[in-house]
C-alpha cells in the first residue's frame, strides 16, 4: 500500500514538472532585417599599371554561397581632371579594364558605376608618390631554432613630409629555361612570396596577410626610415642564384618591394586582416571592414611601388 502510494506521488510530481517545463517553453520568431543587394566595387589603382575594377552584388549575412558572381553589364568610368575614360568588361578576368591607359602617381581618380536598378556608385582616390628604396643591407643570419635560420635585413628610404603609409613585400622570381619536345627554348617564370617579420615590436601584428608588413610613418615622420626585418628563411647565405641541370637552367632573383599606399589601403588592409584573424572565434570583438564606396560596398585604394633587386 505504501509502495503504491509512493509511486502515485512520484508520477504526479513528474507530471507537474513536465507541465511547468512545457509551460515555460516560448517560441520566438526573430525577423532579421533584409537589405536589398548593393553594388560592391573593389579596385586597386596601382601607378604604372592599367585600371582594373571588379563588381559584384552584396549578399545577406545568412547566405552561405561564397561564390560572388561578377556584374558584366554595368557602365564603368574613370575620371581624372577633365578626362573621362570608359572601362570595358573582360570576360576572362571577370573585371572592367582599360589596357591603353597607364595610371600615374600623384594623380586623383574617380570611379563611377551605373547599373540598372541601383544608385550610382562612386569613389575617389589619389595615388600616392613613389618612394624609392635608398639601400638594402644584409646584416647576418639569425638561428630561430636548430632546424631553421632567418636572414636579418634592413630596408632604408626617405619618408616624405606629411602622413604616409607603406606596405613592404618580398618575393623570389624563379626563371626556368628548357627545350620543349620540338627543341624550342621555353621560359617559365614563377613567383613565390617571402614572409617577413619586423624586428621592431611596434610593427608587429597578430596577423600577416600574404607575408607583407604594413606600417605608418609615426616613428620616422619626414625622416630617413630604417626598417629592420627578418625573412622567413635563409636566402642570402648558402643560396645559389643559378642552377644548371642537364637540360634546364634555373635562375632565382630576390626582390623587395616598397609600396607607398593610401590611407584607405591601410585602413582596409588592417581591418580585413583583423577580421580574417578573428574568423571563427566566438569571443573576439566584431570587426567592421573599412569601405570608402558611396552608395555601395567595397574598397578603392591606391599605391605606387619601388622594387629593389636584392639578389
Amino acid at each position: 500500500m505504501n509502495k503504491q502510494l509512493h509511486y502515485s506521488i512520484s508520477f504526479s510530481s513528474l507530471g507537474i514538472l513536465i507541465y511547468f517545463l512545457s509551460a515555460c517553453e516560448t517560441v520566438v520568431d526573430v525577423e532579421l532585417p533584409f537589405e536589398a543587394p548593393k553594388v560592391t566595387l573593389n579596385a586597386r589603382l596601382q601607378a604604372d599599371s592599367i585600371p582594373k575594377v571588379r563588381l559584384t552584388l552584396s549578399r545577406h549575412i545568412l547566405d552561405n554561397d561564397w561564390n560572388f558572381s561578377p556584374i558584366p553589364n554595368a557602365q564603368v568610368t574613370l575620371t581624372s581632371g577633365e578626362e573621362t575614360y570608359f572601362l570595358s568588361y573582360n570576360q576572362d578576368e571577370e573585371q572592367y579594364q582599360l589596357p591603353s591607359l597607364r595610371l600615374q602617381a600623384e594623380k586623383e581618380y574617380t570611379v563611377r558605376v551605373n547599373l540598372d536598378g541601383h544608385e550610382q556608385v562612386e569613389a575617389t582616390e589619389r595615388i600616392p608618390p613613389k618612394v624609392p628604396i635608398r639601400s638594402f643591407t644584409v646584416n647576418g643570419v639569425v638561428e630561430r631554432n636548430e632546424w631553421s635560420r632567418d636572414d636579418d635585413v634592413t630596408l632604408t628610404f626617405q619618408d616624405p613630409d606629411g602622413e604616409n603609409f607603406y606596405e613592404i613585400n618580398a618575393y623570389t622570381l624563379r626563371t626556368s629555361t628548357f627545350p620543349n619536345q620540338h627543341g624550342e627554348e621555353v621560359t617559365f617564370v614563377e613567383r613565390y612570396p617571402l614572409y617577413l617579420r619586423p624586428k621592431n615590436p611596434a610593427y608587429e601584428r597578430d596577423y600577416y596577410v600574404g607575408g607583407s608588413i604594413l606600417v605608418d610613418d609615426k616613428l620616422f615622420d619626414g625622416k630617413e626610415a630604417n626598417i629592420d626585418l627578418f625573412t622567413g628563411g635563409n636566402f642570402f647565405t648558402d643560396f645559389e642564384v643559378e642552377h644548371n641541370y642537364e637540360s634546364m637552367q634555373v635562375i632565382t632573383e630576390i626582390h623587395f618591394e616598397l609600396k607607398s599606399v593610401t590611407r584607405s589601403y591601410y585602413d582596409f588592409s588592417t581591418t580585413y586582416g583583423l577580421q580574417y584573424w578573428n574568423d571563427g572565434d566566438p569571443f573576439a570583438q566584431p570587426v567592421r571592414v573599412y569601405s570608402n564606396i558611396k552608395n555601395g560596398y567595397g574598397i578603392l585604394m591606391g599605391s605606387a611601388s619601388d622594387v629593389y633587386k636584392a639578389k
